[in-house]
């Protein structure tokens, strides 16, 4: 039976809860306000469902040793929503036939929505279709401590050859639209099919200038999946509020090289310039467009913009009437992009982490006053960090990424050209490198070690 002592919830039985019955005891602990909420040893095999953390606030969610384990199905996983000052400590995750895949199956695995100081210590993830850790949305300023994603170590009989090479599916840790930025320390791991790791915020459209101080504001999603479920299906506009920044930017005559019809682009043909003088200012809650007709008119515009510009395929039925507090500039117009300053994920920082193999790059990162100190990355595909907005995946922060530190790394088999602050102009010939690129500033890279080894 559960027992409520102490405020604290507690399992008085010789045999663990149901998942349902575990879920049920969660939601009571939360509605009751009890300030920790302890899991007993077993595996909980949630199949199809998420395990919700959701509305919580102030509570110490730990399990009761080492034991517990997770067990979810295709896309489901930890999911902690609209929570605040929330502890969650000791789990271990794992999938049933999850099978391999390039791209992975859109879903969550250990996912942080919409929330605010949500510490998570000394979490093992075995496997994830997808993501393994997310974070989208609200206040951020959360702490992920002493991860582990190990590899797979499943082997085919009939060849001895590993099962999945890349047991994490895509990226490893995943950030964006957070008013800060997170802290990721002392995790190893990797085998990620895409990146180690990603931090940065999203690029959104004015589709529609309706009055001077009113605009029909959208924001790209790659899925069309319920909302707010997992990465590409986030809402971001729906939580501006009156105070809020948003700054404004010219689409650049060239957003990608293949799409550009000057013979010889200089970087000046990809800027981001800025549109006014200032960031303006959110007059109060936005308004969600549902006229149909509007949001077909919005798709026959982003097909348009992607066959014109190389941006990648999006939908735009995610459409909000933004006011602001004063007239804006006559040069927002249909296609500007938006960068909303106070959602831009500031001051992410990697520390004291070891990571080894991607298939793809280490990282994109574009937190503004982020650090990426004292790590190890070993044997990532695409061999760089990306410290540049990424137009063609409406990646920013805009119009440069800036303040960022980089020093006490090691970088293991990967060249000493570890550095892209050029992005979507592919090649630095085009554009610059980080000393001089126009899309990031002030970007301080010292002391790191590039080492070359057969043996790892």
């Amino acid at each position: 039976m559960a027992a409520l002592v102490m405020l604290c919830w507690v399992v008085m039985s010789s045999s663990p809860p149901s998942p349902m019955e575990l879920q049920t005891q969660l939601n009571t602990a939360i509605a009751e306000g009890s300030p920790t909420f302890t899991i007993p040893v077993g595996v909980y095999d949630f199949n199809n469902t998420n395990f919700e953390i959701h509305n919580a606030q102030n509570i110490n969610i730990k399990a009761e040793a080492d034991g517990v384990m997770f067990i979810f199905y295709q896309t489901t996983g930890v999911n902690i929503s609209n929570s605040e000052n929330v502890f969650v400590s000791n789990l271990a995750i794992n999938y049933t036939a999850l099978h391999a895949t390039h791209w992975g199956f859109p879903g969550i695995t250990y996912n942080v929505l919409n929330s605010t100081n949500i510490t998570s210590e000394d979490i093992t993830i075995y496997q994830a279709p997808y993501f393994s850790v997310t974070a989208f949305n609200g206040g951020g300023n959360h702490v992920f401590a002493r991860f582990n994603l190990p590899n797979d170590t499943a082997v085919d009989p009939t060849n001895h050859r590993q099962l999945n090479q890349f047991p994490h599916q895509r990226d490893g840790f995943h950030v964006t639209d957070l008013r800060q930025g997170v802290t990721v320390r002392d995790s190893v791991g990797g085998f990620v099919g895409d990146d180690f790791f990603n931090s940065h915020t999203t690029i959104s459209l004015v589709f529609e200038v309706e009055e001077p101080d009113t605009l029909l504001i959208l924001t790209p999603h790659y899925s069309n999946g319920p909302k707010n479920t997992y990465y590409g299906t986030n809402v971001i506009l729906e939580n501006l509020r009156q105070g809020d920044s948003v700054s404004f930017y010219a689409f650049p005559t060239c957003a990608l090289p293949q799409k550009c019809n000057i013979t010889q682009p200089t970087y000046e043909d990809f800027a981001i310039n800025q549109q006014g003088n200032t960031a303006y200012t959110v007059a109060g809650s936005p308004q969600q467009i549902m006229n149909s007709t509007i949001l077909d008119n919005a798709q026959d515009w982003a097909k348009k913009l992607q066959q014109e510009t190389g941006v990648i395929s999006f939908y735009a039925n995610d459409m909000w009437r933004v006011k602001f507090t004063n007239p804006l500039p006559s040069s927002i117009v249909q296609g500007s992009l938006v960068n909303l300053d106070s959602f831009s994920t500031p001051g992410t920082i990697l520390l004291n982490n070891s990571f080894e193999k991607t298939r793809y790059h280490i990282g994109r990162f574009k937190s503004v006053g982020g650090k990426i100190i004292n790590n190890t990355f070993a044997l990532a595909g695409g061999r760089y960090i990306e410290l540049a907005p990424l137009l063609q995946f409406f990646e920013g922060t805009l119009p440069y990424v800036k303040d960022v530190e980089i020093t006490g790394n090691t970088f293991v088999n990967m060249g000493n050209e570890t550095f892209n602050c050029y992005a979507f102009c592919i090649s630095k010939d085009n554009c610059a490198n980080c000393s001089d690129s126009i899309f990031a500033k002030n970007i301080s890279i010292y002391d790191n070690h590039y080492v070359n080894t057969t043996i790892w």
